[in-house]
């Protein structure tokens, strides 16, 4: 927490931090993780992640391990619709999580995009992992156009960096090549990021000015 302060200092950044989960650890390891770090709220951390084997720990064998995350106090995003099952984003939506990572199967269900739409839940999209996981097999097969066209809350994410040898400006001129994606559309993305972050409402309108 220490390095995060000498970052925000020095170049006048708002960091935060989510501690991640992965699916296929024994779930009564990552409560304990969970529990040992939830004291750090005061410091930094702002909420939880799952991430990790979605094929073989779908969200609704997750439920009692999401619930007791949720239990602790603090917000949760949640990678989900990566293998390809709309119904992983579903359920996480109806467990209340606001925030999905990829959510790349939405294009194959018109009702659960609805539903994202609806309920207000973030996607954060993630162009080059999709295609280089084959998550997204082909450009279109990524749900970008059919969310944005129906006004879902878009971010766009890299994923893992380092993986997909990626970062924000990489993906932002993806977007703009394959999409058309304007200035305005990122002005929107990153208000969308903004709203939907783990932090306090004040915070959240001291960024949405200096944005």
């Amino acid at each position: 927490m220490e390095g995060i302060k000498e970052a925000e200092a020095e170049f006048g950044i708002v960091a935060k931090v989510l501690v991640c989960g992965l699916k296929q650890t024994p779930r009564e390891q990552t409560q304990d993780i969970f529990a040992e770090v939830v004291s750090l709220a005061q410091k930094g951390l702002v909420g939880f992640d799952f991430a990790g084997n979605e094929a073989d720990f779908p969200t609704q064998a997750l439920e009692e391990a999401i619930k007791e995350t949720q239990a602790l106090g603090l917000p949760l995003t949640f990678h989900a619709g990566e293998c390809g099952c709309v119904a992983n984003v579903a359920h996480a939506i109806q467990l209340g999580i606001s925030r999905i990572g990829h959510g790349t199967a939405l294009l194959k269900d018109r009702t659960t995009m609805e539903k994202v739409v609806q309920s207000g839940t973030t996607i954060e999209m993630c162009l080059t992992s999709n295609l280089q996981t084959g998550a997204a097999p082909r450009l279109a097969d990524f749900p970008y156009q059919a969310l944005y066209d129906m006004g879902a809350n878009i971010t766009i994410n890299t994923d893992n960096r380092t993986v997909s040898d990626t970062n924000l400006t990489k993906e932002y001129a993806l977007f703009v090549q394959y999409f058309g994606t304007s200035k305005a559309d990122f002005y929107r993305f990153n208000q969308n990021a903004i709203r939907a972050s783990f932090t306090s409402e004040a915070e959240k309108e001291k960024l949405l000015k200096k944005l």
